[in-house]
Protein backbone atom coordinates (compact mmCIF):
# COMPACT_ATOMS: atom_id res chain seq x y z
CA UNK A 1 0.00 0.00 0.00
CA UNK A 2 1.56 3.38 -1.03
CA UNK A 3 1.04 7.17 0.62
CA UNK A 4 -1.90 7.69 -2.06
CA UNK A 5 -3.86 4.75 -0.49
CA UNK A 6 -3.36 5.09 2.93
CA UNK A 7 -3.74 8.46 3.46
CA UNK A 8 -6.06 10.04 0.61
CA UNK A 9 -9.44 9.18 0.08
CA UNK A 10 -10.35 6.93 -3.11
CA UNK A 11 -12.67 9.78 -4.77
CA UNK A 12 -9.91 12.38 -4.77
CA UNK A 13 -7.01 10.21 -5.22
CA UNK A 14 -5.85 10.65 -8.55
CA UNK A 15 -6.48 14.53 -9.02
CA UNK A 16 -4.35 14.95 -5.44
CA UNK A 17 -1.48 12.54 -7.08
CA UNK A 18 -2.02 14.65 -10.28
CA UNK A 19 -1.34 17.83 -8.22
CA UNK A 20 0.78 16.54 -6.26
CA UNK A 21 2.94 15.32 -9.08
CA UNK A 22 3.37 18.16 -11.07
CA UNK A 23 4.54 20.87 -8.33
CA UNK A 24 1.21 21.83 -6.30
CA UNK A 25 1.41 21.24 -2.85
CA UNK A 26 -1.79 19.60 -1.77
CA UNK A 27 -2.62 20.57 2.02
CA UNK A 28 -6.14 18.65 2.39
CA UNK A 29 -8.96 17.04 0.60
CA UNK A 30 -12.32 15.21 0.83
CA UNK A 31 -13.65 12.72 -1.13
CA UNK A 32 -17.44 13.26 -0.27
CA UNK A 33 -17.28 17.03 -0.39
CA UNK A 34 -15.49 16.78 -3.70
CA UNK A 35 -12.41 19.18 -2.63
CA UNK A 36 -9.12 19.70 -2.78
CA UNK A 37 -6.93 22.47 -0.98
CA UNK A 38 -3.76 23.45 -2.10
CA UNK A 39 -1.03 26.27 -1.65
CA UNK A 40 -1.50 29.61 -3.81
CA UNK A 41 1.20 31.04 -5.02
CA UNK A 42 0.94 35.26 -4.97
CA UNK A 43 1.20 36.04 -8.13
CA UNK A 44 1.88 39.98 -9.23
CA UNK A 45 -1.55 41.64 -10.02
CA UNK A 46 -2.91 40.21 -6.41
CA UNK A 47 0.56 41.26 -5.03
CA UNK A 48 -0.09 44.54 -6.16
CA UNK A 49 -3.64 45.11 -4.59
CA UNK A 50 -2.08 43.83 -1.51
CA UNK A 51 0.34 46.61 -1.34
CA UNK A 52 -2.21 48.78 -2.64
CA UNK A 53 -4.64 48.53 0.63
CA UNK A 54 -1.58 47.52 3.13
CA UNK A 55 0.50 50.94 1.96
CA UNK A 56 -2.70 52.82 2.09
CA UNK A 57 -3.89 52.15 5.60
CA UNK A 58 -5.64 48.80 5.53
CA UNK A 59 -4.66 46.28 8.17
CA UNK A 60 -7.40 43.61 8.34
CA UNK A 61 -8.54 42.31 5.02
CA UNK A 62 -8.54 38.87 2.85
CA UNK A 63 -8.09 38.53 -0.63
CA UNK A 64 -10.24 35.67 -2.00
CA UNK A 65 -9.31 34.46 -5.79
CA UNK A 66 -12.34 32.32 -7.30
CA UNK A 67 -11.18 30.44 -11.04
CA UNK A 68 -14.22 28.64 -12.17
CA UNK A 69 -14.30 26.63 -15.44
CA UNK A 70 -18.18 25.88 -15.87
CA UNK A 71 -18.34 23.69 -19.33
CA UNK A 72 -15.01 25.09 -20.97
CA UNK A 73 -15.82 28.70 -20.10
CA UNK A 74 -13.85 30.52 -17.38
CA UNK A 75 -14.78 32.69 -14.67
CA UNK A 76 -12.34 34.50 -12.57
CA UNK A 77 -13.34 36.82 -9.59
CA UNK A 78 -12.01 38.42 -7.05
CA UNK A 79 -12.83 39.35 -3.68
CA UNK A 80 -12.04 41.94 -0.72
CA UNK A 81 -12.73 41.36 2.45
CA UNK A 82 -12.49 43.90 5.28
CA UNK A 83 -12.26 43.09 9.03
CA UNK A 84 -13.00 47.29 9.18
CA UNK A 85 -13.30 49.49 6.72
CA UNK A 86 -12.55 52.75 9.31
CA UNK A 87 -8.77 51.74 8.87
CA UNK A 88 -8.55 53.95 5.81
CA UNK A 89 -9.14 57.21 7.17
CA UNK A 90 -10.58 59.38 3.90
CA UNK A 91 -10.55 62.57 5.35
CA UNK A 92 -6.63 62.24 6.54
CA UNK A 93 -6.04 60.98 2.90
CA UNK A 94 -7.62 63.78 1.48
CA UNK A 95 -5.56 66.56 3.18
CA UNK A 96 -2.36 64.71 1.74
CA UNK A 97 -3.81 65.67 -2.04
CA UNK A 98 -4.38 69.13 -3.06
CA UNK A 99 -6.45 68.45 -4.89
CA UNK A 100 -9.89 65.93 -5.20
CA UNK A 101 -9.48 62.69 -7.36
CA UNK A 102 -10.33 63.12 -10.64
CA UNK A 103 -12.32 60.73 -13.12
CA UNK A 104 -8.41 61.45 -15.23
CA UNK A 105 -6.71 60.01 -12.37
CA UNK A 106 -8.99 57.26 -11.41
CA UNK A 107 -8.07 56.12 -15.36
CA UNK A 108 -4.80 56.71 -15.08
CA UNK A 109 -4.55 54.12 -11.86
CA UNK A 110 -6.53 51.78 -14.17
CA UNK A 111 -3.72 51.99 -16.57
CA UNK A 112 -1.00 51.79 -14.05
CA UNK A 113 -2.62 48.53 -13.07
CA UNK A 114 -3.07 47.26 -16.32
CA UNK A 115 1.05 48.18 -17.32
CA UNK A 116 1.56 46.29 -14.23
CA UNK A 117 0.00 43.27 -15.27
CA UNK A 118 1.50 43.93 -18.86
CA UNK A 119 5.01 43.83 -17.52
CA UNK A 120 3.85 40.73 -15.20
CA UNK A 121 2.84 38.51 -17.67
CA UNK A 122 6.10 39.85 -20.07
CA UNK A 123 8.23 38.70 -17.28
CA UNK A 124 6.81 35.69 -15.55
CA UNK A 125 4.04 34.71 -18.10
CA UNK A 126 1.05 32.85 -16.32
CA UNK A 127 3.23 31.35 -14.33
CA UNK A 128 2.80 32.78 -10.17
CA UNK A 129 5.37 31.02 -8.44
CA UNK A 130 8.02 33.42 -9.65
CA UNK A 131 6.58 36.39 -9.66
CA UNK A 132 8.61 37.09 -6.08
CA UNK A 133 10.76 40.25 -8.12
CA UNK A 134 8.56 43.32 -7.62
CA UNK A 135 11.46 45.49 -8.25
CA UNK A 136 12.04 44.26 -11.54
CA UNK A 137 8.11 45.14 -12.79
CA UNK A 138 8.71 48.97 -11.41
CA UNK A 139 11.93 49.29 -12.85
CA UNK A 140 10.46 48.35 -16.15
CA UNK A 141 7.66 50.92 -15.29
CA UNK A 142 10.49 53.65 -14.02
CA UNK A 143 12.20 52.71 -17.93
CA UNK A 144 8.53 53.39 -19.17
CA UNK A 145 7.89 56.89 -17.86
CA UNK A 146 11.08 58.07 -18.58
CA UNK A 147 10.44 57.30 -21.97
CA UNK A 148 7.05 59.08 -22.00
Amino acid sequence: MDWYEKNIEIEVRDVVKLLRDNGINTECSCGHKKYVQCQYWNDGFIREVDYLLFNNGFKNYNIIVDLKRDEGHIFTTMNIEFKNLNELKIEDKMEEQEQPKTIEWYEAQVKELRDIRKIYLELYGDNGKDAYFPDLIKEKLVDRDIKN
